[in-house]
Protein backbone atom coordinates (compact mmCIF):
# COMPACT_ATOMS: atom_id res chain seq x y z
CA UNK A 1 0.00 0.00 0.00
CA UNK A 2 2.62 2.43 0.93
CA UNK A 3 6.65 2.23 1.10
CA UNK A 4 8.34 1.72 3.88
CA UNK A 5 9.26 4.72 6.33
CA UNK A 6 13.00 5.65 6.64
CA UNK A 7 15.15 3.36 9.16
CA UNK A 8 14.90 6.11 11.95
CA UNK A 9 11.58 5.99 12.37
CA UNK A 10 11.91 1.77 12.60
CA UNK A 11 14.21 2.05 15.49
CA UNK A 12 11.37 0.55 18.28
CA UNK A 13 12.44 -2.86 16.42
CA UNK A 14 15.47 -2.46 18.31
CA UNK A 15 14.49 -2.02 21.68
CA UNK A 16 15.19 -4.36 24.18
CA UNK A 17 15.06 -8.35 23.22
CA UNK A 18 14.90 -7.62 19.73
CA UNK A 19 14.85 -10.94 18.44
CA UNK A 20 11.98 -13.27 16.98
CA UNK A 21 10.00 -15.81 19.46
CA UNK A 22 7.16 -17.01 17.28
CA UNK A 23 6.45 -17.08 13.87
CA UNK A 24 2.89 -17.84 12.52
CA UNK A 25 2.15 -19.08 9.76
CA UNK A 26 -1.39 -18.45 8.33
CA UNK A 27 -2.99 -19.38 4.67
CA UNK A 28 -2.12 -15.75 3.06
CA UNK A 29 -0.11 -13.98 6.12
CA UNK A 30 3.33 -14.51 8.15
CA UNK A 31 3.69 -13.24 11.55
CA UNK A 32 6.79 -12.32 13.52
CA UNK A 33 6.74 -12.12 17.03
CA UNK A 34 9.66 -10.21 19.11
CA UNK A 35 10.32 -10.71 22.57
CA UNK A 36 10.15 -6.90 23.15
CA UNK A 37 6.47 -7.23 22.04
CA UNK A 38 6.86 -6.23 18.90
CA UNK A 39 5.39 -7.64 15.61
CA UNK A 40 5.51 -7.50 11.79
CA UNK A 41 2.92 -9.22 9.42
CA UNK A 42 2.83 -9.84 6.21
CA UNK A 43 0.95 -11.19 3.31
CA UNK A 44 3.77 -9.90 0.70
CA UNK A 45 7.08 -11.31 -0.54
CA UNK A 46 9.47 -12.23 1.64
CA UNK A 47 13.01 -13.06 1.30
CA UNK A 48 15.08 -15.12 3.49
CA UNK A 49 18.74 -14.22 3.06
CA UNK A 50 20.89 -17.20 5.17
CA UNK A 51 24.43 -15.88 6.33
CA UNK A 52 25.94 -17.91 3.68
CA UNK A 53 24.56 -15.40 1.11
CA UNK A 54 21.88 -17.85 -0.73
CA UNK A 55 18.24 -16.66 -0.29
CA UNK A 56 14.79 -17.83 -1.01
CA UNK A 57 11.85 -16.06 -2.09
CA UNK A 58 8.28 -16.63 -0.52
CA UNK A 59 5.94 -14.81 -2.52
CA UNK A 60 2.87 -17.36 -3.20
CA UNK A 61 0.27 -18.37 -0.77
CA UNK A 62 2.04 -19.79 2.35
CA UNK A 63 0.36 -23.42 1.92
CA UNK A 64 1.47 -24.02 -1.42
CA UNK A 65 4.80 -22.88 -0.92
CA UNK A 66 8.31 -24.61 -0.52
CA UNK A 67 9.55 -25.27 2.70
CA UNK A 68 10.65 -22.37 4.49
CA UNK A 69 13.82 -21.50 6.46
CA UNK A 70 12.43 -18.53 8.77
CA UNK A 71 13.10 -20.55 11.64
CA UNK A 72 16.59 -19.77 11.31
CA UNK A 73 15.90 -16.38 12.85
CA UNK A 74 14.44 -17.73 15.82
CA UNK A 75 16.15 -15.99 18.87
CA UNK A 76 18.76 -14.50 16.54
CA UNK A 77 19.58 -10.62 17.72
CA UNK A 78 17.87 -8.36 15.53
CA UNK A 79 21.12 -5.88 14.62
CA UNK A 80 19.53 -2.90 12.07
CA UNK A 81 16.73 -1.94 10.08
CA UNK A 82 17.09 -0.40 6.61
CA UNK A 83 14.60 0.48 3.94
CA UNK A 84 14.33 1.79 0.50
CA UNK A 85 10.78 2.54 -0.83
CA UNK A 86 9.05 -0.80 -0.92
CA UNK A 87 11.82 -2.90 0.60
CA UNK A 88 12.40 -3.11 4.70
CA UNK A 89 15.61 -5.48 5.53
CA UNK A 90 16.39 -6.77 9.05
CA UNK A 91 19.61 -7.74 9.68
CA UNK A 92 20.53 -10.22 12.41
CA UNK A 93 23.05 -11.52 14.42
CA UNK A 94 25.15 -14.59 12.48
CA UNK A 95 24.66 -13.01 8.92
CA UNK A 96 21.25 -13.34 8.34
CA UNK A 97 18.40 -10.82 6.67
CA UNK A 98 14.91 -10.93 6.24
CA UNK A 99 13.58 -8.96 3.71
CA UNK A 100 10.16 -7.93 3.37
CA UNK A 101 8.60 -6.09 0.57
CA UNK A 102 5.27 -3.55 0.18
CA UNK A 103 2.86 -3.23 -2.58
CA UNK A 104 1.95 -0.01 -4.29
CA UNK A 105 -1.71 -1.35 -4.51
CA UNK A 106 -4.32 -0.09 -2.91
CA UNK A 107 -4.50 -2.72 -0.21
CA UNK A 108 -2.87 -3.09 2.97
CA UNK A 109 -0.39 -5.71 2.72
CA UNK A 110 1.06 -6.02 6.76
CA UNK A 111 2.23 -3.70 9.49
CA UNK A 112 4.93 -3.11 11.46
CA UNK A 113 3.53 -2.54 15.23
CA UNK A 114 5.53 -1.43 18.32
CA UNK A 115 4.39 -3.04 21.40
CA UNK A 116 1.50 -0.78 22.20
CA UNK A 117 0.34 -1.52 18.85
CA UNK A 118 0.99 1.43 17.11
CA UNK A 119 3.39 1.67 14.45
CA UNK A 120 2.88 1.63 10.58
CA UNK A 121 0.77 -0.41 7.73
CA UNK A 122 2.08 -0.99 4.32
Amino acid sequence: MTPFPTSDKLTFLLQGDAWITQIILNAHTLTFRMANGCRIESAQTLIYVAADGSHTVHNKPWRDEQPVRFHNLLEKPLLGVTTSGLLMSLSFEGGHQLIITSDPAPYEAGAVLDPDGTGFYF
